[in-house]
């Protein structure tokens, strides 16, 4: 595996490289990269800072994003099939299920609501008892309705070894079981 700078890396995608297939990049700094379109299949981004990059259409297969902080990242169409997930970030989660809303609008608010609500751990998200300060009929609607469609989406998502937070293992086990 090659290691690589954020300068680096800058430096490259401006001189049009975008092949950074299974390049180290544990822990780097790309908060804001333009890294639109690049190929990052099997790259390392553990611990990356990937907060607010553009990583549209990036091929993502097979990468460490587990601890990467992707909040603001553009992920529209990026190829995240076989990565390995950060489970625990609301902004990858609900962007995954965004993406597979196919105009839904029950689901795309589902996608929305967990972008938002980063306060609620996801025990609450995958439990049928609205949080306090909302109503159950809004939370049956908007949240308990969609939850086995997310848990559905999610679990194509799951590879071998992931450190996956217990609450998504167990619905993805239970789901799997029902399937």
């Amino acid at each position: 595996m090659i290691e690589m700078t954020a300068d680096e890396i800058v430096s490259a995608y401006n001189h049009r490289i975008r092949d950074f297939s299974f390049v180290d990049l544990h822990g780097v700094n790309l908060h804001g990269a333009n890294l639109h379109g690049v190929n990052l299949y099997g790259a390392d981004l553990h611990g990356a800072n990937l907060c607010g990059a553009d990583l549209y259409g990036a091929d993502l297969y097979g990468a460490d994003l587990y601890r990467a902080n992707l909040t603001g990242a553009d992920l529209t169409r990026a190829d995240l099939y076989g990565a390995k997930l950060n489970w625990n970030s609301h902004w990858l989660l609900s962007h995954i299920l965004f993406e597979q809303s196919e105009n839904d609008l029950l689901k795309q608010s589902l996608a929305g609501l967990i972008r938002q609500h980063t306060e609620l751990c996801w025990e609450v998200w995958l439990s049928n008892i609205a949080p306090d300060g909302i109503k159950q009929v809004q939370w049956d609607m908007l949240v308990v309705s969609q939850i086995p469609w997310a848990i559905n989406v999610w679990a194509e998502l799951v590879i071998e070894d992931q450190n996956l937070p217990s609450e998504f293992a167990a619905a993805i086990k239970k789901h799997k079981a029902v399937s």
